[in-house]
C-alpha cells in the first residue's frame, strides 16, 4: 500500500486511481499489477511521442515491415577487394 502512495506522488493521484480501478476490473488487487499498469501507460505515451520516420512503401517488400527495412549493401567494392587479395597472395607465393 505504501508503494502505491509513493507511485501516486510520482505520477499523480488521478492516474494512480485510474490504474487501481483498471486493475480491479481485471480481477486483481496486487500492487505489482497496479504499478505495471502505470508503467504501461508511460511506455505507450513514449511510443506515441517517438514516431518512426516516413518510409516510401512502394520500395518495401509486402512481407517486410517498415521497422526492419534497410537497403541492401553494394557488393561491387567487395568484389574489388577479393581481386586485390588474390593478386597479393600470388605475389607472396612467387616471392617465397
Amino acid at each position: 500500500m505504501i508503494e502505491l502512495l509513493r507511485e501516486g506522488k510520482r505520477v499523480g493521484y488521478e492516474r494512480l486511481r485510474q490504474a487501481i480501478v483498471r486493475a480491479l476490473e481485471l480481477g486483481t488487487g496486487e500492487v505489482e499489477a497496479v504499478t505495471y499498469l502505470l508503467k504501461q501507460a508511460e511506455l505507450e505515451r513514449f511510443a506515441e511521442s517517438t514516431a518512426l520516420p516516413k518510409v516510401d512503401d512502394a520500395r518495401l517488400s509486402p512481407i517486410l515491415s517498415r521497422h526492419f527495412y534497410r537497403p541492401l549493401p553494394q557488393m561491387t567494392d567487395y568484389d574489388g577487394l577479393l581481386m586485390n587479395y588474390d593478386i597479393k597472395a600470388r605475389q607472396t607465393e612467387v616471392a617465397r
